[in-house]
């Protein structure tokens, strides 16, 4: 009878060790997950940043100074893409390309780029922010 209440007792103090070992673990685990989420953000933000300046600039009506910002973002662009992880970079290039692309079109149509080169240039900035939230959510 007493062996049998020995028994009793250690089986429930082992599974409540158990379960406060169990809610550590999983304490530490989320900490982990918020950290990484915290660093995946800060490690493509400053793309993000470069991504909707660009579209906001082709959004407004050009000005004589908007060749060079469209020179200046493209050289932002690049630095971003040089920082990013690598599981976004090809997306920032495409945006790359299409701007370089944009900016060329820009000076052969003195000033008002086709609207396709826009569209272009709007479609590859969708897809990299794409890249970024999958590369946020899966990493």
């Amino acid at each position: 009878m007493m062996a049998t209440l020995v028994v009793k007792v250690v089986v429930a103090a082992v599974a409540a060790l158990l379960a406060v070992w169990a809610r550590y673990r999983l304490q530490q685990r989320n900490d982990r997950r918020k950290e990484g989420q915290t660093e995946r953000q800060e490690d493509t933000q400053p793309a993000v940043d470069v991504l909707v300046e660009i579209e906001r600039t082709i959004d407004e009506p050009p000005t004589t100074s908007t060749p060079e910002i469209l020179a200046q973002l493209s050289r932002r662009l690049r630095q971003a893409e040089d920082d990013a992880p690598e599981e976004v970079q090809p997306s920032l290039a495409r945006v790359g390309g299409r701007l370089d692309s944009y900016r060329s079109t820009w000076a052969v149509h003195e000033g008002t780029p086709p609207l396709s080169a826009a569209e272009d240039l709007r479609t590859a900035i969708r897809r990299a922010r794409e890249a970024i939230r999958t590369y946020r959510r899966m990493h």
